[in-house]
């Protein structure tokens, strides 16, 4: 990846914003990708968390498992008083090689897609809101519960409130800001601490 990125030491750095009201996503496409690299063998590697937490709260999720060889997306969605229902999908490497890869997930004309480089796998979508009306905190490099932190790099993390076309998503790196770009983040600096 071109220009700096966000290093994470695994054990207690990550990014946190607070709620944002452009932000929640509620029952919308939306595409979410990012840069990342790294070579941790074990333990869960959370890329990029919006949400909730658990089995019951609506959310959105992207983190490597490099220990089962793979890279994990999870929405879990409301509707109504209807339970929770979630949906995930899994790519068949962890890319744990230390080199630059995109990774985007999308929410879109009724399949949730994870790419990595390109390199797609779908799975159906479920119904429903991934927001609902609680607050929707983001995280990245680490689990909203603070039970994981991601050791490597990441850069150039945005979410988009439509379903990005394949064509857009294979595109070089811009660092231009379209207005259904809901959040951008270039993780070339960051102010505060914990």
């Amino acid at each position: 990846m071109r220009g700096d990125a966000l290093e994470f030491d695994g054990a207690d750095d990550a990014v946190r914003l607070p709620y944002q009201d452009r932000l929640p996503l509620g029952t919308k496409d939306f595409t979410a990708s990012l840069w990342f690299r790294y070579t941790a063998t074990g333990g869960e590697q959370p890329l990029l968390w919006m949400g909730g937490i658990g089995t019951t709260q609506p959310q959105v999720w992207m983190r490597a498992e490099p220990a089962s060889h793979r890279i994990t997306a999870l929405i879990t969605t409301r509707s109504g008083a209807a339970a929770p229902t979630s949906a995930s999908v899994r790519t068949a490497s962890a890319y744990n090689d230390g080199q630059w890869h995109h990774l985007a997930l999308r929410r879109g004309g009724g399949l949730l897609t994870l790419s990595v480089d390109g390199t797609a796998v779908g799975a159906a979508d479920v119904p429903g809101s991934v927001s609902r009306n609680s607050p929707f905190g983001v995280h990245v490099g680490q689990r909203m519960d603070s039970r994981a932190y991601f050791t490597g790099a990441i850069d150039e993390v945005r979410v988009y409130d439509r379903a990005l076309s394949d064509d857009e998503l294979s595109a070089p790196p811009s660092r231009e800001v379209t207005r259904d770009t809901v959040l951008y983040l270039p993780m070339d600096q960051v102010r505060g601490g914990h």
